[in-house]
């Protein structure tokens, strides 16, 4: 795959990360990699992160994989059933990478965003008593 892959790109000169903006903006004529990364994390990122603190990931269910939507789910369950209440106030996001690129196996185009969060870091009980809260710092995990 990736010979076949490297050999189209020595032929035609466009890259895997060409070949799927091209693929983007047969969707969307307007497609930007660069626009698109910064309402991500502006407004996507952010929104999702709260969801999952205040424990409600529903309304991102149509855009999740399966696996990671269950995952947020079981963390979910797993907080309400130790009555714990997270902070959800998100300080900052910061995009760290985007990739554009074709998965093996799939002729579609997938976008990959990687982002920090800095979250205000703060845990309560069933009784509003703060149980563990972190001063926000600058460290990259």
């Amino acid at each position: 795959m990736y010979s076949l892959a490297g050999a189209w790109e020595n032929v035609t000169g466009e890259t895997e990360e060409g070949q799927c903006i091209r693929d983007f903006q047969k969707l969307d004529p307007h497609f930007n990699k660069e626009e698109w990364a910064t309402e991500v994390c502006q407004e996507l990122v952010p929104s999702v992160i709260k969801a999952h603190l205040s424990g409600n990931v529903s309304p991102y269910r149509k855009i999740m994989g399966e696996a990671v939507y269950q995952k947020l789910i079981a963390d979910i369950r797993i907080r309400k059933q130790e009555g714990l209440v997270f902070d959800s106030t998100v300080i900052d996001c910061d995009e760290r990478a985007i990739e554009l690129k074709y998965p093996e196996g799939s002729d579609s185009a997938y976008i990959v965003g990687h982002y920090a969060v800095q979250q205000l870091y703060c845990v309560k009980n069933r009784e509003g008593e703060i149980i563990e809260v972190c001063l926000p710092c600058h460290c990259a995990l």
